[in-house]
């Protein structure tokens, strides 16, 4: 009997220790002060459910869980989880015309992992990585009409390497050498045809 007791008050314990989610109000009643959520009028950072404007959870003033942020038109904004009060994993973001904007993966609060960003009409803009919150690796930019532009490698968040830029008027293809984020060399143009293939150097302009 005196077990069953003990393991009762340690349930009861726990269970008060967790944050309470009862409270809800709305976006509009809680103030952003001190990097951290407080509702209006009070000097206690807010723990409970927040509806409108920002959907989610928040406890001791900081978000919890998955989020979800709209426009002030009710467009979808942006959406993620927050894990230890920092974005974690994959977070989608929107357009006011509520097509995709941009898709990227946090880890610990930084951006790390694959990344892809599109114009308002729905067409790729750019697609990489990123490592602790800097670029790293291959990444490709678009024009609005979906055609390959610049393409290149980071390193540490700087170009290095050749990058490429096509110039999809003349079909000629301008060659740019980096290190370390610093231009090596002028750009070296080759002309190029439909399938990227050299078929001779660029023309004098």
């Amino acid at each position: 009997m005196k077990h069953i007791k003990v393991l009762i008050l340690s349930i009861v314990i726990s269970l008060l220790s967790l944050p309470s989610w009862g409270e809800v109000v709305s976006s509009t009643d809680i103030v952003w002060r001190d990097y951290l959520w407080y509702e209006k009028f009070s000097d206690t950072p807010f723990t409970g459910t927040v509806t409108g404007e920002l959907q989610g959870k928040i406890e001791n003033g900081k978000i919890e869980g998955a989020f979800t942020f709209f426009f002030d038109t009710g467009q979808l904004d942006y959406k993620g989880i927050y894990k230890d009060k920092e974005k974690e994993g994959v977070w989608s973001y929107y357009h006011r015309n509520g097509r995709l904007k941009r898709i990227e993966t946090y880890k610990d609060g930084s951006s790390n992992g694959p990344l892809k960003s599109y114009y308002k009409k729905g067409n790729l803009q750019s697609e990489g990585n990123y490592k602790d919150g800097t670029r790293e690796g291959v990444w490709s930019f678009y024009n609005e009409n979906g055609r390959l532009e610049y393409k290149g490698s980071y390193k540490d968040g700087k170009k290095d390497g050749v990058w490429k830029q096509w110039d999809l008027l003349f079909w000629r293809v301008s060659e740019t050498t980096y290190e370390k984020g610093v231009k090596i060399n002028d750009p070296n143009d080759i002309v190029v045809g439909k399938d990227d293939k050299v078929i001779g150097n660029s023309f004098s302009d």
